[in-house]
């Protein structure tokens, strides 16, 4: 789908605001010459036509511009070389045009449609030995919105013109016109054999272009390139074909640089693959002794919740896992860091190596520069991600103050089970002791064969077992469980860190450069 020339502008100048600093500073300077020119073309109208007669001396150029105007206008030199001097001729006034173009020495004349609004540049010789001669060739030809290149069968195959000007012109074909002049000089058989060879050489300039045959001595070729002229005025494309090429050109231009700079073409930035590096950057903060900590503390607090009443002062007296790490009382608003008890420096050298693969991957299409801007301010700020990880995992969750609810019905059920057994037991106590005494002593009601006392006392020592058995299968599955869920909380916390910090400019970059490739495809495929 092709790119109006508005649409065009608009992304070269994105892409030149996205990559500045980051490609080759000669083709990124080129592109915003570029973006310059067409504005500036566009501001001093569109209305008129530059075409510029561009050729190395003697071709014949300023000859044939008097055989197109009709009279005689560009001054014809005996000797070479020749034209010196640019020099504009108009038939309608176009003195901004012109004042852009740099053009001072202009000739206004009634043998060219005035509607058409043409303008036949004569140009100084491209192979002039002055250097301003040079200079204000190819400022011109950059400037121009069709360039007529002149050539005469003894100098068409001239390095100078294929290799410094047509070489340069590919996306140029629908503004450029070629010319063989002086076709006078040469035979038939000879012609026969030059045009064929120009045509080769134009083709491998990049050039898909027809070329004329023109004699200013005989007549040959000069009307039908007089009517091509003014057809191309008449249609008021040119201008706009010519920016829309130079835009192309710059696209070009920057997808090479970007190439040439070990660059490829952006794909999808994606940085769900960071579990990895989130993983090893919790390891050498120490995750996995803090939450191992952390179930160990759970399965003392169960314990002390579900175990025999009587046995829990034992466990009450041991310290707490987590007070080792200086972990047992967790604040909300004070940092607490664990860096030197839980801390690996193998560890930490692993996880920043798996956080440079991950910036690598992440910034592996980009060329060379935008890559090292890219992945040096990653780098700085992954280390800095590792060494407050520390702190990350002293300020997560630990689950000191955690009840589940299958705790209190245990501690229910302990003491239920508790209260029996010393019921049953006191109550056959009373009774041994009031038969030492010789007292009498109501007989204890029965259940089935069994007194009461007995059965009381039986069943609060069984619950209190069987439900230390079960809670002692509760207890580690729960103190796994707690193992996993705290340290997933920690790499989840330093993920949310990195995807609020590093990660966050990483995609922010990403985007950027896929932005880049977007803009530039828009670039080369304006007018087309």
């Amino acid at each position: 789908m092709s790119s109006t020339l508005s649409e065009g502008l608009t992304a070269l100048e994105s892409a030149l605001e996205i990559s500045q600093g980051r490609i080759d500073r000669a083709v990124w300077e080129e592109s915003d010459r570029v973006l310059a020119k067409c504005r500036e073309r566009q501001n001093v109208g569109m209305d008129h036509t530059v075409v510029v007669f561009a050729g190395s001396t003697g071709s014949g150029k300023s000859s044939l511009v008097n055989a197109i105007v009709g009279q005689d206008v560009a001054r014809v030199a005996a000797t070479r070389p020749t034209t010196n001097q640019t020099q504009a001729i108009t038939a309608s006034d176009s003195a901004d045009l012109l004042d852009w173009l740099g053009i001072t020495h202009r000739t206004v004349v009634d043998s060219l449609p005035v509607d058409s609004g043409l303008i036949l540049v004569d140009l100084p010789d491209i192979d002039s030995t002055s250097e301003h001669n040079h200079t204000v060739a190819r400022r011109i030809i950059d400037r121009a919105d069709v360039v007529l290149w002149v050539m005469d069968p003894q100098k068409y195959a001239d390095a100078v013109v294929h290799e410094d000007y047509l070489a340069r012109l590919t996306q140029y074909d629908a503004v450029t016109l070629a010319v063989l002049n002086q076709a006078d000089t040469i035979t038939p058989q000879e012609r026969a054999e030059v045009l064929p060879d120009l045509s080769r050489l134009l083709a491998a300039d990049g050039l898909n272009v027809d070329v004329r045959v023109t004699s200013t001595v005989t007549g040959e070729g000069i009307a039908d390139l007089r009517t091509q002229l003014e057809d191309i005025a008449t249609q008021r494309r040119a201008a706009l074909q010519r920016l829309e090429a130079d835009v192309r050109s710059a696209g070009a231009a920057l997808i090479s640089a970007v190439r040439a700079d070990g660059g490829t073409a952006a794909r999808k930035s994606d940085t769900s693959d960071f579990s990895e590096v989130a993983l090893a950057l919790a390891k050498a903060a120490g995750s996995g002794v803090v939450s191992e900590a952390a179930a160990a503390s759970y399965a003392r607090r169960a314990k002390n919740n579900t175990g025999w009443p009587l046995t829990r002062w034992v466990r009450r007296a041991s310290a707490d896992p987590l007070a080792r790490l200086h972990l047992s009382v967790r604040s909300e608003d004070k940092e607490t860091t664990v860096t030197s008890m839980t801390s690996s420096p193998a560890l930490k050298g692993s996880a920043m190596a798996a956080a440079r693969r991950f910036v690598q991957e992440s910034t592996g299409p980009m060329p060379l520069e935008w890559r090292r801007e890219v992945r040096g301010t990653a780098l700085s700020q992954m280390e800095s991600l590792l060494d407050k990880s520390d702190s990350y995992v002293g300020q997560t969750d630990l689950e000191q103050e955690r009840t589940p609810a299958w705790w209190r019905l245990w501690n229910l059920l302990q003491i239920i089970g508790l209260a029996a057994a010393i019921a049953g037991g006191a109550w056959l106590i009373a009774i041994a002791v009031g038969e030492w005494m010789l007292l009498k002593v109501p007989e204890p009601p029965y259940w089935g064969p069994a007194p009461i006392p007995t059965v009381l006392l039986v069943c609060g020592l069984l619950c209190g077992f069987l439900c230390s058995i079960v809670a002692r299968w509760l207890v580690m599955r729960g103190r796994e469980k707690a193992r996993r869920r705290i340290n997933a909380r920690i790499i989840e916390r330093i993920e949310a860190e990195a995807r609020a910090g590093v990660l966050s400019v990483l995609e922010s970059d990403a985007q950027s450069y896929e932005q880049f490739w977007a803009h530039v495809n828009k670039l080369v495929r304006v007018g087309l």
